[in-house]
């Protein structure tokens, strides 16, 4: 191969990567990243269940869901700012609009078409609003476990 050949060769992958990258950044949002994050946690949780070779993998509804999150906003709130009313107010105010930035329903997508590529059932189950996030994992597992039987 010429000299003049390889300089084309490498003007012209610098030019497509140039022009990719700036198409990235032209295009990279809030949406394409959390869509991006989205599918590199739905691919980490597809390799936890082929690992343990889980044939289905559950995943909590959203269906009144909104009560148990707002009661649990408020709880951290005041548990981390114990008599302090305002203090409260502002970071119960600031938790929530991030967690309505969160695009659960991509993220279950997400899960389900990774799953979907390796043969796993993905089902959705009712999450309780008491007790702790492991508790009502395993609640949530149990009750997938149950509807296969």
């Amino acid at each position: 191969m010429s000299h003049s050949r390889d300089s084309q060769t490498i003007s012209s992958r610098f030019s497509v990567a140039a022009v990719s990258y700036q198409y990235f950044v032209s295009c990279s949002s809030d949406s394409n990243l959390g869509l991006h994050v989205d599918r590199l946690i739905a691919s980490h949780i597809v390799k936890l269940a082929l690992k343990r070779k889980a044939g289905t993998i559950a995943i909590p509804q959203l269906k009144g869901i909104r009560e148990s999150i707002e009661s649990n906003i408020l709880s951290h709130a005041e548990h981390k700012f114990p008599h302090d009313k305002e203090r409260q107010k502002e970071y119960a105010l600031h938790y929530r609009a991030s967690f309505h930035r969160w695009s659960y329903s991509r993220l279950s997508e997400c899960i389900k078409e990774c799953a979907e590529k390796e043969g796993i059932a993905v089902v959705e189950r009712k999450q309780f609003c008491q007790g702790e996030l492991e508790q009502k994992a395993i609640a949530i597992a149990l009750s997938a476990e149950g509807a296969k039987t």
